[in-house]
């Protein structure tokens, strides 16, 4: 902390902001229930302590000076802050603050979207961003502090977070339907043996990262990975080609499955397929804002339950 701003307290700065509000000394006097001279003894103060003059006052003109308009600026930046945490404190439901949410694309559960839509009931006020990120920009995003939360799916654990589990999903087999494969009847190892794998997750892949872990040689696989993508609506469009197998979620393959647009391809018990969790994370040691501590209540509640079985909250 500077030597200068030690000789500022906060009685000058609100003392500012009302002068600057007013654009008077006398209504700001009024106001604060002060006398002229006081306010005025104030504002000197501020001016020396800052070293600069804040306005230019003449017999009926006032006007603040570039380093006054600066500073209102902040002073009212500084009352607004300070009348929204004596409304958390006094009525948490007030909260008006931003709630930065980060999701991963294609995230699909409905019971985590009932929660915060019974978080934004509970405190109206609150705006909320929304935006879709990697899982790496999730992770960094939420340690940070940039985001508030993550939802989606994550890999390594970073020990910095909190991670709950809110669904888990065995992957199904798809193809398009001018796939050679698109048929009823079982489908055997023997029958993927050879067949083109579009690989999908949710990783932003360098080129060499690709050669490296994607399209790599003498994979320990029956199909070949002749393609990769990071969105589950380009993996749609890439299944319509007729030209791959991919591994999809079947909450988000089902409707265009029904759609006659893919065709989910009955393995059987000797085909291993992927299994893979969606959770929510938060930062551990970070307290939330209202609504997501709101949410994360209600969350807690839920894993609780046995009607929730898939809810667990994991160590990070």
């Amino acid at each position: 902390m500077g030597l200068w701003l030690r000789q500022v307290n906060l009685n000058a700065l609100l003392h500012f902001e009302a002068i600057a509000r007013h654009r008077s000394l006398k209504g700001a006097a009024s106001e604060l229930n002060l006398s002229p001279p006081a306010l005025t003894h104030s504002l000197r103060r501020l001016e020396t302590a800052l070293d600069t003059r804040l306005c230019e006052r003449r017999r009926g003109d006032f006007r603040l000076t570039h380093a006054g308009e600066k500073l209102r600026d902040r002073c009212e930046e500084i009352v607004r802050g300070l009348e929204s945490f004596h409304s958390d404190l006094t009525d948490p439901a007030r909260f008006d603050g931003v709630v930065n949410v980060g999701i991963l694309d294609n995230y699909r559960d409905d019971r985590i979207a009932s929660l915060l839509g019974s978080a934004l009931e509970r405190f109206p006020g609150t705006r909320l961003a929304l935006q879709t990120h990697s899982s790496e920009a999730l992770t960094e995003g939420v340690v940070s502090g940039e985001l508030d939360m993550g939802l989606g799916l994550f890999g390594p654990r970073d020990p910095a977070l909190s991670y709950f589990e809110t669904d888990r999903e065995t992957f199904r087999y798809y193809v398009g339907n001018k796939h050679t494969l698109a048929r009823p009847g079982p489908v055997s190892n023997r029958d993927l043996t050879g067949q083109s794998m579009l690989w999908v997750d949710h990783r932003s892949r360098s080129r060499t990262n690709l050669k490296r872990h994607v399209f790599r040689d003498n994979q320990d696989q029956s199909m070949t990975v002749a393609a990769f993508t990071n969105n589950l609506s380009a993996a749609i469009f890439l299944l319509r080609t007729g030209r791959h197998i991919a591994a999809l979620p079947p909450s988000f393959a089902r409707p265009y499955a029904e759609a006659g647009e893919i065709y989910q391809l009955e393995t059987t018990r000797t085909v291993a397929l992927p299994v893979v969790s969606e959770e929510v994370v938060f930062h551990a040691r970070r307290e939330p804002p209202p609504p997501l501590r709101h949410f994360l209540d209600q969350l807690r509640v839920m894993t609780s339950t046995a009607a929730h079985p898939a809810l667990i909250p994991r160590d990070s």
